[in-house]
């Protein structure tokens, strides 16, 4: 065998080698090819279908949308009708307001008419009222002066009424002590035993009774006293008091008159200027 009959089985071989080199490249690389094919056409299907879900979801989203759309249109539409409302509610008030405006304004100036006229009326009122007022004071200076009067009335009739019963007292009391000189006269000379002596100022009784003066009044310039004692004590008309004041003999009460619970006498003795509501009175020291 020539050397260039080697050289070209040598060639032939490598050749050969290339060619099944680059059939098993081709083979694999058209299966990696069919493969990738297979994966792009199911990606595909994949996309082909998330495009007609995303599609799908677009047309619902495009009627939501449409929806929402025509339910806003239909909100602004009711509240271009509300605001339209308002603004004619608020054009009505704004006129009512002007009217309303026009009729304080008109009714102001009736007030300050009315002020004036109150004023000028207030200042005639003020002249009538100080004319009641001097008249008022008048009068209530003629109804002090009448009650005054009455009062003076009334004190000195109720003076007259005791001066009157004194003085019926009084007399009864002369009527009393002529009886008693013309019985003293009768018995004038006897020897009576008795309980009780008679002196010149009053009858003296063995009978011990205390009291005290009530009241004390000067009447024709004859001192006069009340006592606490009476007849329901056994004090009888014509007893003789002693009139007392801390154990210091003022003078004597003759009794005059007497009722149940009290007794009216004529005071007599050195020191009556002392005697007075509260001094003692006694028929025994």
């Amino acid at each position: 065998m020539s050397v260039l009959t080697k050289i070209f089985v040598v060639l032939l071989v490598v050749v050969s080698l290339l060619m099944a080199s680059g059939m098993v490249v081709f083979v694999n690389r058209v299966e990696n090819f069919t493969e990738a094919t297979k994966k792009a056409q199911a990606s595909e299907t994949r996309a082909l279908a998330r495009a007609q879900a995303a599609e799908q979801e677009a047309v619902a989203s495009r009627g939501d949308r449409d929806a929402r759309i025509l339910e806003a249109d239909a909100r602004s539409m009711a509240y271009r009708a509300a605001l339209d409302a308002k603004i004619s509610e608020v054009a009505g008030v704004q006129a009512q307001l002007v009217t309303e405006q026009t009729a304080r304004a008109k009714a102001e100036t009736e007030a300050q008419a009315a002020v004036l006229a109150a004023q000028g009326a207030l200042k005639t009122v003020d002249a009538q009222q100080k004319v009641i007022n001097d008249t008022a004071a008048k009068l209530t200076s003629v109804e002090k002066l009448y009650t005054e009067t009455q009062t003076r009335v009334a004190q000195l009739t109720q003076e007259g009424d005791g001066l009157k019963a004194t003085v019926r007292r009084l007399r009864e009391d002369v009527v009393a002590r002529d009886e008693q000189i013309e019985e003293l006269r009768k018995l004038a000379g006897r020897s009576v035993a008795a309980t009780d002596t008679t002196t010149a100022g009053g009858r003296e009784t063995t009978l011990n009774l205390r009291g005290v003066v009530k009241a004390k009044r000067n009447i024709n310039g004859i001192e006069y006293a009340t006592i606490s004692l009476g007849a329901a004590d056994n004090v009888t008309k014509g007893m003789k008091f002693k009139v007392i004041n801390r154990s210091n003999f003022l003078g004597y009460l003759v009794i005059d008159s007497v009722e149940p619970n009290e007794a009216v006498g004529h005071l007599e003795g050195p020191n009556l200027t002392l005697v007075g509501p509260g001094s003692e009175v006694r028929t025994q020291w």
